[in-house]
């Protein structure tokens, strides 16, 4: 298998639909530059950069997930699996 070398931050995709998941999803966001910050739109505004979802994260992830090489969920892991499950 070829060396596919280290993750690149700016391919990075970090998630989050609480006030409290914004928070620590800001911090993870300020350490990887580039990175992109997906909030909850009703959080719209708080922080400057992210981008704001209202559609279910199933249907964001349709949309993200081949844009990016990696991806933080900043959410109960629950979630995150029925979002990725086929």
């Amino acid at each position: 298998m070829p060396e596919l070398g280290p993750l690149r931050p700016e391919r990075v995709a970090v998630y989050t639909l609480t006030l409290p998941g914004l928070a620590v999803a800001e911090r993870i966001h300020r350490v990887l530059p580039g990175s992109t910050l997906y909030a909850a739109a009703k959080y719209r505004g708080l922080l400057e950069g992210a981008v704001y979802f209202e559609e279910p994260i199933k249907e964001l992830l349709l949309k993200t997930w081949p844009l990016h090489d990696g991806h933080v969920f900043v959410m109960a892991s629950g979630i995150v699996l029925r979002a990725i499950a086929p």
